[in-house]
């Protein structure tokens, strides 16, 4: 039996109307799935930030480090060859920084950590860094080439030029303001031998009552160790000339 050009064309018809209403809702389903899938990663993201800032890092001597979301098995970095990613949790921290970053550190001798408080400072976050001056003398390029860039610095001189007494906090606070802020605290100087040698452990929270007590003692000693160098030379020559102690420096 054979059809006529009316029963074809009702066939095709029928095919294309067919095709049309499986088309529209596959559409609408991938729309959908697109969007969700939109939405899944950045609440994934918003849910990674905040663990990422509210987390407590160990280091193991020559074992890589624990407790970073994401990498939360005991991952060896070093026997990887990824050295650089020893530094991740605090290169995080900084790269994240979006108005403002104020760091109290003893020293700061890791140029991943100096480039990224660089491309820091080029986005517009206002930086100031605490340092001990007498641990300053490996970095002091690095530091003036910092300074030139716009991020602003204390350091504490010790009265008799001794190691006797030091600039000893460990410590930064990011974006603080009356809503919030967040802050990291731990054992470690940023040295390629606290991360690779030492059993050290660095926090990071976002508790608004902690990084608010954290934020007024840099206050506190930023304005402090300001008053006490207002006699001092200006600080780009103390840099480019160093002070003469005469003890040997030791790192804490």
């Amino acid at each position: 039996m054979f059809l006529d050009l009316g029963d074809i064309l009702d066939h095709k018809y029928t095919i294309v109307t067919s095709s049309i209403l499986l088309v529209i809702p596959i559409y609408s389903w991938k729309s959908f799935f697109s969007y969700w899938k939109q939405l899944k990663k950045e609440h994934d993201d918003l849910l990674l930030y905040h663990g990422r800032h509210n987390c407590t890092i160990t280091y193991k001597a020559n074992k890589g480090f624990t407790g970073w979301p994401q990498h939360m098995n005991n991952i060896n970095f070093i026997r990887e060859n990824r050295f650089e990613n020893l530094y991740e949790p605090i290169l995080y921290f900084i790269s994240t920084a979006k108005e403002s970053l104020d760091i109290a550190m003893m020293i700061i001798n890791v140029n991943s950590i100096s480039s990224e408080i660089l491309k820091a400072v080029k986005r517009g976050v206002k930086i100031r860094i605490i340092n001990n001056f007498l641990h300053t003398n490996s970095n002091k390029d690095v530091i003036q080439k910092l300074m030139k860039e716009g991020v602003e610095y204390q350091f504490y001189v010790a009265s008799s030029c001794s190691t006797d007494t030091i600039m000893h906090h460990k410590f930064a606070v990011k974006d603080f303001s009356d809503t919030g802020g967040f802050m990291c605290l731990g054992s470690m100087n940023l040295t390629s031998s606290s991360v690779l040698n030492n059993y050290e452990s660095f926090i990071f929270t976002s508790n608004y009552h902690l990084t608010e007590a954290f934020k007024n003692q840099f206050e506190d000693c930023w304005n402090n160790i300001k008053i006490d160098n207002e006699g001092l030379i200006n600080k780009t020559i103390l840099l480019d000339s160093h002070l003469d102690c005469s003890r040997k420096t030791r790192f804490q």
